[in-house]
């Protein structure tokens, strides 16, 4: 089939979202239509693979960071807390509670804590992070589809960095994600 892209979509990270290729999963090898296939020994093999047969990457994510996931039966996923949660919560980079505290709600692959983009340093830091796997990738990945922005996980007395309340930010919360990623690349990505 004639294609340019190949998308990653969920579950391909060890953990919500901590930005990490699950390599056991895609390791694993197995039969298609009685042929056998190996599978891949580290990422950066499994995206040269996806160049030499002239595809570019997508990987799919969200804003949330995960203190809990649920079993998909995935070999190699990490069910409980992101490796990367701990760090940004320290930095205080995600949206908080009345009370001050990372809000940690339930969405639809698990629970977690969404991370403030009206916040500068969640800017940068995510920014690093996925310029970080496009440098690991070997320039293949070349987008993101940005899920789960919508104002739906944003509770009317969340607190956003900027001084908004949840219930300021229903719309404004998915632009400034999308504006976010967008930075990574910019019109060289999708």
């Amino acid at each position: 089939l004639p294609a340019a892209v190949f998308v990653f979509d969920s579950p391909w990270a060890v953990a919500y979202n901590d930005f990490v290729f699950n390599e056991s999963q895609f390791a694993q090898g197995g039969d298609y239509e009685g042929e056998h296939y190996d599978g891949f020994a580290s990422m950066p093999e499994m995206m040269a693979f996806l160049r030499a047969h002239g595809l570019r990457v997508v990987v799919w994510m969200t804003p949330f960071l995960n203190v809990e996931s649920f079993d998909e039966g995935i070999v190699g996923a990490n069910l409980g807390r992101a490796s990367s949660y701990a760090d940004a919560r320290d930095r205080g980079l995600f949206v908080t509670d009345a009370a001050g505290a990372p809000l940690v709600i339930d969405w639809w692959k698990g629970r977690g804590s969404l991370l403030d983009f009206t916040n500068p340093e969640t800017q940068s830091w995510i920014d690093a992070r996925l310029h970080a796997l496009v440098d690991a990738s070997g320039g293949v990945i070349s987008g993101w589809k940005t899920d789960a922005g919508e104002s739906d996980y944003l509770p009317d007395d969340a607190r956003l960095a900027d001084g908004t309340r949840g219930w300021q930010a229903k719309n404004r919360y998915a632009l400034e994600y999308q504006r976010t990623i967008w930075s990574v690349l910019g019109t060289e990505g999708l």
